[in-house]
């Protein structure tokens, strides 16, 4: 599992249909969003680094976008660790 964190930046006048938008991008779910600064924070996940760096190009080119930045990256490889003392 591969979960990333970024910052839309709508267009002015252009939040609502953004938020319209970017929730038919798979995997992605809206935080939370400013209509004052016109930008939404949202999590994008998926089961590759292709897959979700895909989606975030997806949501970069919906109409009313001006900008999409990544701001957080996690993977979940679920290795199984052994904690041993030395």
């Amino acid at each position: 599992m591969h979960v990333a964190g970024v910052i839309v930046q709508a267009l002015p006048g252009k939040l609502s249909a953004v938020l319209v938008t970017i929730g038919q991008v798979p995997g992605t779910e809206v935080v939370t969003s400013s209509d004052e600064k016109n930008n939404i924070i949202a999590t994008i996940d998926g089961d590759s680094r292709k897959q979700v760096a895909d989606r975030i190009y997806a949501i970069d080119k919906l109409a009313g976008v001006a900008s999409t930045c990544l701001v957080y990256e996690e993977t979940d490889s679920n290795f199984d660790f052994e904690i041993t003392e030395a």
